[in-house]
């Protein structure tokens, strides 16, 4: 997604990354790998909403894509962050 950040950007797609992990650890992971978006901490709510399995006190890699209009447009259960990016990219719906 990092790699990927101004494509996404330019499809209007923002990206939240959700952990179950504390402020300081996403910090550290945001200044060790560059990110340009934020990490949002989880107090296990999120993924539970979303149904994302939470073992040993960290929440499954999965991705989701949600619509202008509030609904899911795809749902990615089993992510490998290699050409992830790219296959959200084709998930964007294109405007009318």
């Amino acid at each position: 997604m990092r790699d990927n950040f101004k494509a996404l950007t330019e499809r209007n797609v923002k990206i939240f990354g959700v952990s179950t992990q504390d402020a300081d650890s996403h910090q550290g992971f945001i200044d060790k790998y560059d990110l340009p978006f934020a990490l949002v901490v989880d107090d296990g709510k999120v993924a539970e909403a979303f149904g994302v399995p939470v073992r040993l006190g960290f929440a499954a890699r999965q991705s989701f894509l949600i619509g202008t209009d509030g609904n899911m447009v795809a749902i990615w259960r089993d992510v490998d962050p290699a050409g992830h990016a790219a296959e959200v990219l084709a998930a964007i719906p294109r405007p009318d």
